[in-house]
């Protein structure tokens, strides 16, 4: 599929910036001449796309979301046709904590509603996972921030009840459809890591406390609602 072949470029972009540091996969040790990170606290970010005059559509279109962040990739039943006039609110709140000890925790909820002021959460996907982390210095209060594939956490995804075919007929489930547990899958033989987890590079302020990590994923709405009820 066209979309999948772009994104994975885009991945393969992140693993060559990524190289550069001495952490390189999940359960790699740091140094250890240097015991204690310099660099620690917690960093946040929070952002919803969608709402207001920030309009986010469904399409099938694989060229539209590669470009643009007005657009969310969807192939499912029952919008994968004629879904570019369907809106939805994608909301992104992030933690990033780190510690002296080079050990990460990361918690991040991206949350899918209906944007009218009469709609409601239909989809959640909740990460939260710990590992080890490195780091350089950026310039300007800035630093670069490798995350380790997790060591621990979940994966958890709350899909959907499809009662009619415009989105406002969808609702949350009460229950996950998935959790994934990260401190059991390190022990499965040549386990691949999806993107939604996997060792990335962040970018954390130290000044503002401000944290930069994309987590506006284009394959996300397909990929909860593989886990939908109708």
């Amino acid at each position: 599929m066209r979309l999948t072949k772009k994104l994975g470029v885009g991945f393969a972009v992140v693993a060559a910036v990524t190289s550069v540091f001495a952490l390189t996969a999940c359960g790699d040790k740091i140094d250890e001449a240097e015991t204690k990170s310099q660099l620690y606290g917690t960093f946040t970010y929070q952002e919803t796309l969608g709402l207001g005059d920030s309009r986010l559509r469904l399409t099938n279109d694989a060229d539209k979301v590669i470009t643009d962040r007005s657009y969310i990739y969807s192939t499912v039943y029952p919008l994968n046709f004629g879904c570019e006039n369907t809106n939805i609110a994608y909301n992104m709140d992030q933690r990033l904590k780190l510690n002296r000890d080079y050990t990460y925790k990361y918690d991040y909820t991206i949350t899918l509603t209906n944007p009218g002021d009469w709609g409601a959460t239909f989809a959640r996907f909740a990460v939260s996972i710990t590992g080890t982390f490195d780091f350089r210095e950026a310039g300007a209060g800035k630093y670069n921030v490798l995350l380790g594939n997790p060591t621990g956490g979940t994966q958890t995804v709350y899909a959907s009840h499809i009662a009619r075919q415009d989105i406002y007929g969808w609702s949350m489930h009460a229950q996950p459809d998935m959790v994934t547990d990260y401190s059991v899958v390190p022990s499965v033989e040549n386990y691949q890591y999806d993107h939604y987890v996997c060792s990335r590079m962040a970018v954390v302020n130290k000044s503002d406390k401000s944290l930069k990590d994309n987590v506006f994923y284009t394959d996300l709405f397909d990929y909860i609602n593989q886990f939908s009820t109708y």
